[in-house]
């Protein structure tokens, strides 16, 4: 591998670009251009420092442009010659401060004295602009004179962050030295406007990536922890103190060690930056899925292939980290406090609630939101005071301030296995889980300055943990935190929260309620192993933690049995269907009993939302309802509960929908529609869904009597899950299902979920859960009076449903990315035959399924059809027809 020193050797040597300017050769200069430029790449993909690297891009455009400046300065009359004397040429922004990656913009100003006429100024902008736009090179340029570009740069932060870098490369010296003196004064006599301007474009940036540097496709540039928060770090040191980021560790504001860590980071950011320009076909400093692979091929060679995207997106994040704690930690100890607009616009870590009056408690006062520590020597006194003040927080309704923060940083080397297993520092911990609905905010502030990690180390194996699982957009340390806040969600949840207050009536019966908190901090503990069986080794890994800390027995049963079976309760109603009663009782033998149940219904649903913003939706939650009533009342009855009482629960339940206005003259077609159905169906459809049902079916029946055989068709929108339902009744009859779906393939529908339901009389209804091609609500009235033209057409049979999907299906499962179909298992359950198939989700594939499943001599009782991203998870039950 090249040396720093050889490699700019090497360039010196294959930019002498002079004499093929001045021929006016410009194949050969771009051919010399090309040249410099793979030398530097060759120099990246043996392993040169990202510094280097830019540094070596930044001296080949130095060179190119030296060397129009001196050509015009030959070629020129004596009048020209004494124009470049009053201006010169300066380099801005990344090009000024030598961090230039491969696709980077080059900026430059042309500066100007006052003294040169427009016409002189037009030419010699043509003159440098025209060559380097001739040679496809990305210029960014502005031609100001000194006092324009000082002005500007004074009402437009960007621009003057841009000047806050510049270097001068060729032209009038002189004329570049009044310029940097007279910018110096202006931005000393505005230093703290410009650090204010600085902040909201900081504070604009992290609110346009969520607050969180852990997204799956973050942006190396402007993400939060990104180069950019680097920089900016560096223009507010270099506003105090004259100079670079060693200045702060100098100055003690940073540790030696903050310092080697954060150029470190920067390093390996910048490296990042210079790759992703090579290997994208456009420039981009996201780094999107698509990319991740080659990206993660390059950096992490050295490794498993299978585990190279992991280990990369994990040093990704440990960067952004870095960069993000060590530019906070320097803004917090030079004592410059926010803008307060600033202040009260962005996401603080740590629940605050303001009080006028001041209130003092052991060493620690409260004021305003936020708690100080009296003395510096608090936490060397009293250790177990590190893990205590979070509680304080709590009680208090307050979060650390930031010289309270900076002194719990300093003092976390104190955290050591003494500390952490101390019964005051594990039981004040235990203390902060139990104090309901205000669990996130302590332990937000924990993790973020380190405690967190210090008291239960195992917490970081999974910190920067991204998890390739399709369906996570966070890393596994802030999943776990979010679905912490879920739960706090739940806990503080009214009347008027919707399916939260459910979720609160289940969670407030329960004896200790609480103890959910612990099932999620450990719920994921175990994914440092590998995701594979991870709930296994979370369970074993919890017990060893929670026997650390002297938990009863009972406690600790209860915790393993709900990491270990964390993950059940979506898979069973994901692959069974919750109306059987056989399947029912499997799932209550798993639980065992009514608590495990509501801790497993109530822990699914925090670990489900806690993944992403579109995962749980309106349809698996009516799935996962009904699998949580269905199983109470399968425990209830195994408890003695009499056939009586489930009448009596039966009853009340017809009662209630009787009282609503849209089942009026509808009674004798509800007390049918019942008569023919399973009788757990009353149990697990909502009163809505079966007024619905009933609706439908008298619609059906109505139109058979008057001859008119047209199925009833309903549809529903879900605009907060973003999904719509169709309902369709209909005489049960050979393909409906399989024509069903061919129909909504044919118009685009993305059908998320499917349930079957069939009368005794043989009548069946059929709703579909859909989604729009652009993923919403299919509520397009045209597309909706389509699909009824669609099924009449069918039905008479001037619609050939097969043909028109085989043409679909011969376009897009093209796209699959090897096999289209997964994996298949088939097994027997109770009366029906299972087949699961996990299969690539292009258009058409449930439609060619289930014309297999028929061509076979089999018809479709049952079929569940969960889709995520790119994959279908698809299951049926099926059985021979009756003859």
């Amino acid at each position: 591998m090249l040396q720093s020193s050889e490699i700019f050797e090497q360039i010196k040597k294959a930019c002498d670009f002079s004499t093929a300017i001045e021929l006016g050769k410009q194949d050969l200069v771009l051919a010399k251009l090309k040249n410099a430029l793979k030398i530097v790449e060759d120099f990246h993909l043996h392993g040169g420092a990202g510094t280097i690297v830019c540094q070596a891009n930044c001296y080949v455009i130095d060179s190119l442009l030296t060397s129009i400046f001196n050509s015009f300065q030959k070629r020129r009359n004596k009048l020209h010659t004494e124009a470049s004397k009053k201006f010169c040429v300066l380099a801005l922004g990344g090009y000024g401060r030598c961090e230039m990656s491969p696709s980077s913009d080059v900026d430059i100003m042309l500066l100007f004295s006052r003294a040169v006429s427009k016409q002189l100024k037009a030419s010699i902008v043509d003159m440098f602009l025209y060559p380097l736009w001739n040679l496809g090179l990305k210029i960014g340029h502005v031609s100001l004179t000194s006092t324009e570009a000082i002005d500007n740069a004074f009402k437009d932060p960007i621009f003057l962050n841009a000047i806050f870098d510049v270097r001068f490369l060729c032209g009038s010296q002189s004329l570049y030295s009044r310029f940097s003196s007279k910018f110096k004064l202006r931005l000393f006599m505005h230093k703290r406007t410009h650090f204010e301007h600085l902040m909201r474009l900081k504070r604009d940036r992290h609110e346009k990536f969520g607050w969180t540097p852990y997204l799956q496709e973050p942006n190396i540039k402007n993400g939060i922890g990104g180069l950019r928060d680097f920089h900016t770090m560096r223009w507010k040191t270099k506003m105090n103190f004259g100079g670079d980021i060693r200045e702060l560790a100098k100055r003690k504001i940073i540790s030696s060690t903050e310092y080697l860590q954060v150029m470190r980071a920067f390093e390996f950011l910048l490296r990042v930056r210079n790759h992703l320009h090579y290997i994208s076909t456009f420039p981009t400093d996201t780094v999107d899925a698509e990319y991740q692979p080659k990206l993660a091929d390059f950096f992490c060679r050295e490794c498993n292939v299978s585990e190279r995207i992991e280990l990369f997106m994990r040093k990704l994040y440990f960067a952004f980290r870095t960069v993000d704690f060590v530019s906070k930690s320097a803004r917090k100890r030079m004592r410059l406090k926010l803008p307060d607009d600033v202040r009260n616009n962005m996401r603080n870590i740590g629940s605050r609630f303001s009080r006028n009056k001041k209130i003092h408690f052991d060493e620690f006062s409260v004021w305003r939101g936020e708690v100080s520590a009296h003395s510096s020597t608090v936490f060397k006194r009293r250790p177990e005071m590190l893990m205590d003040i979070f509680r304080k927080c709590q009680d208090f309704d307050g979060a650390p301030s930031e010289s309270l923060e900076l002194l719990i940083r300093d003092n976390l080397y104190l955290a050591d296995d003494s500390w952490r297993n101390s019964p005051k520092v594990y039981l004040s911990f235990l203390d902060i889980l139990k104090n309901k609905g205000k669990v996130f905010s302590a332990l937000e502030v924990m993790h973020y300055w380190g405690v967190l990690g210090a008291f239960l180390p195992e917490f970081n194996d999974i910190t920067c943990m991204v998890q390739q699982e399709y369906y996570h957009r966070y890393t596994a340390d802030v999943h776990t935190l979010n679905s912490i806040a879920i739960l706090d969600k739940i806990f503080c949840a009214g009347a008027d929260d919707g399916v939260y207050w459910r979720y609160h009536k289940a969670l407030m019966s329960l004896a200790e309620p609480e103890i959910i908190y612990l099932m999620l901090l450990l719920h994921d503990i175990g994914k440092g192993d590998g995701i594979k069986s991870h709930a296994q080794v979370s369970a074993d890994t919890a017990s060893y933690i929670l026997n650390r800390w002297n938990l009863p027995q009972s406690e600790i049963d209860a915790v393993v049995f709900a990491v270990k079976n964390h993950l059940e309760m979506a898979r069973f109603w994901q692959r069974n269907d919750v109306d059987d009663d056989d399947a029912i009782r499997r799932f209550a033998r798993l639980v065992g009993n009514e608590t495990n149940l509501k801790y497993l219904y109530i822990l699914t649903f925090c670990d489900a939302n806690a993944t992403n913003d579109t995962f749980w939706n309106s349809y698996k939650q009516s799935l996962h309802e009904m699998l949580y009533t269905n199983t109470l009342q399968c425990l209830s009855d195994e408890n003695g509960e009499s056939f009586e009482i489930m009448h009596k629960r039966s009853s009340m339940i017809v009662a209630e929908i009787l009282e609503s206005d849209k089942i009026v003259g509808l009674e004798n077609v509800l007390t049918k529609h019942l008569e023919l159905l399973p009788q757990n169906y009353i149990f697990s459809h909502g009163k809505a869904d079966v007024i619905r049902h009933v609706k439908l079916v008298d619609e059906f029946l109505k139109n058979q009597i008057l001859g008119i055989d047209v199925p009833a068709i309903e549809w529903g929108d879900h605009p907060r899950r973003s999904i719509s339902s169709l309902c369709v009744v209909s005489r049960d009859r050979s393909g409906l299902f399989l024509n069903l779906v061919g129909i909504l393939t044919l118009m685009g529908f993305d059908i998320l979920g499917s349930k079957i339901l069939t009368r005794t009389d043989g009548i069946t209804i059929d709703t579909f859960f859909l989604a729009s091609a652009d993923g919403g609500i299919a509520k397009n009235p045209q597309l909706r009076e389509y699909f009824k033209k669609y099924v009449s057409m069918y039905q008479k049979g001037s619609l050939s449903v097969e043909n028109e999907v085989e043409k679909i299906w011969a376009k897009t499962s093209q796209k699959a990315k090897g096999d289209i179909i997964k994996s298949v298992k088939v097994f027997r359950r109770s009366k029906n035959i299972v087949v699961e198939i996990l299969a690539f989700d292009c258009r058409g594939i449930l439609f060619k399924i289930a014309k297999k499943i028929r061509e076979r001599g089999y018809e479709i009782v049952f079929a569940r059809v969960n889709t995520e991203h790119s994959f279908g998870r698809n299951t049926f039950y099926i059985r021979k027809p009756k003859p």
